[in-house]
C-alpha cells in the first residue's frame, strides 16, 4: 500500500476543482489530486470512497484536506483514482474495486442469536 508522509494540501480545505483538475495554469503547474472528473469523484463520495464536504458558505462546499489524505491513504493504491485504468482482461471500474475493498475490511459481524 502507498504510504506517504505528508501531502502539501493537507491543512487547508479543498474545493472540488482543486481536487479534480489541479491547477494547469500555476507556476509550476498543480497537478490533480484525484485525477478523474468532477462527476465521478463525486458518486466515489457517495459510495463513500472519499469523505463528504463541508459547506463553506453559500454555493461552496470544500473537503478538508487531512480527511481526504487519509481517505486516499487507505484505498489500495490501484484504486486511489476513480478515472478509467487499461489493465489486462476484464475490466473492473475503480471505484468499484475500492467499494469492495471496504467492504471486505469491515468487521464480521457476529452471527445472530449467538
Amino acid at each position: 500500500m502507498l504510504q506517504l508522509t505528508a501531502f502539501p494540501w493537507e491543512h487547508r480545505l479543498l474545493t472540488l476543482k482543486e481536487i479534480c483538475r489541479g491547477d494547469p495554469d500555476a507556476t509550476p503547474p498543480v497537478p490533480p489530486i484525484v485525477p478523474c472528473s468532477e462527476p465521478a469523484f463525486c458518486r466515489a463520495v457517495e459510495l463513500g470512497l472519499y469523505p463528504k464536504p463541508v459547506q463553506v458558505s453559500e454555493g461552496l462546499k470544500g473537503w478538508h484536506g487531512h480527511e481526504l489524505a487519509a481517505a486516499i491513504r487507505g484505498l489500495p493504491p490501484h484504486a486511489a483514482s476513480p478515472g478509467r485504468r487499461k489493465s489486462p482482461g476484464r475490466r473492473r471500474n475503480p471505484i468499484d474495486v475500492a467499494a469492495e475493498h471496504r467492504r471486505t475490511q469491515r468487521a464480521p459481524r457476529a452471527p445472530a442469536g449467538a
